[in-house]
């Protein structure tokens, strides 16, 4: 079974049970649904900080909500939040992007470590390009080592990287 496509949102729809705020990146509902009244906020942060909108029975991605209503269009890809503030919603914050850019932003558990299997003391420096590891090499200091890796970050993921 492939992956799971995203909802398409109706632009038209979206303006009009929803207002949003690009400059604080809230999204307020305009009239009442449920118990829930006209005014309040429309969004909800999940555990993991990405926030969330119920709207047509379903939960949809407000990142998604916020680029459909601020552009009129719906994503090609994903939305990335350029910061990595999953919650942090304000459209100069948020980019059209493809799978494997999104998750060059990511927060990485690789980049700088001490080489186990060398004799003595040294850091190795890898980076995660479109899924594989890619080794940057070995140094004799950690200020080394992170040099490379900040080097292969823009390198290989350009200005998709994670600003760190």
């Amino acid at each position: 079974m492939g992956a799971k496509s995203p909802l398409v949102l109706d632009y038209n729809e979206l303006i009009k049970y929803f207002v949003y705020d690009y400059t604080s990146g809230i999204i307020w509902r305009k009239i009442n649904a449920s118990n829930v009244k006209a005014g309040t906020r429309a969004d909800k942060p999940r555990k993991d900080k990405y926030s969330t909108i119920r709207f047509n029975k379903k939960k949809v991605s407000a990142a998604r909500v916020a680029w459909t209503m601020f552009t009129g269009k719906n994503p090609n890809g994903e939305i990335d939040h350029i910061d990595g503030n999953p919650s942090n919603n304000k459209i100069e914050n948020l980019r059209d992007v493809t799978k494997s850019q999104n998750a060059m932003n990511k927060k990485q558990s690789w980049g700088v470590s001490r080489c186990t299997d060398c004799k003595v003391e040294r850091y190795a420096a890898r980076i995660k390009v479109n899924g594989k590891d890619i080794n940057l090499g070995r140094y004799d200091t950690e200020a080394e080592a992170r040099e490379a890796y900040l080097a292969g970050l823009e390198e290989y993921h350009g200005e998709y990287r994670r600003r760190i």
